[in-house]
């Protein structure tokens, strides 16, 4: 089996419909996974990361960004 992750980054919040411009035969059989790197973490999952990795912790002094909020994919600008 292999997994094939391709990414592009577009002025949206994904709802671009076919941003890789694929062949409509692979349209029909590609999956879409969104991945919210603010949600929780099972403790399980959390446990494997120091605190300050763990995505929705994270603060970027650099960038003034962080922590992320609740619903922070909808309300980011």
């Amino acid at each position: 089996m292999n997994v094939i992750i391709e990414s592009v980054h577009l002025p949206d919040r994904g709802e671009t419909e076919n941003a890789l411009n694929i062949s409509p035969e692979k349209l029909k059989t590609r999956e879409v996974v969104f991945i919210d790197i603010g949600e929780e973490l099972s403790s399980d999952d959390e446990a494997q990361f120091a605190e300050d990795e763990i995505p929705r912790n994270n603060q970027s002094s650099k960038a003034l960004r962080g922590p992320l909020i609740k619903n922070w994919s909808r309300d980011v600008r």
